[in-house]
């Protein structure tokens, strides 16, 4: 979690001891990427974007618009 901080973080695979484990992380500063975590060297290291071209997630905001009947719809 330190390793990746405010960014989600998912368990993906992981050795039979547990002592590596394969994670999967979405945030706004690494995208999304998967990260080896080794428990004896308490170090992750980045193993390889998820979706190659995309470096990091896009701005989520939210808006909303106007419906035909004039009713506002709110989206993200």
């Amino acid at each position: 979690m330190r390793a990746f901080p405010d960014e989600r973080i998912e368990l993906e695979s992981n050795s039979d001891d547990y002592s590596r484990v394969v994670l999967k992380v979405f945030g706004a500063r690494d995208g999304y990427v998967y990260a080896l975590y080794d428990w004896y060297e308490h170090r992750a290291s980045i193993l390889g974007r998820a979706y190659e071209d995309v470096a990091a997630p896009a701005e989520m905001r939210a808006i909303s618009y106007p419906a035909a009947d004039g009713l506002t719809i709110p989206v993200f």
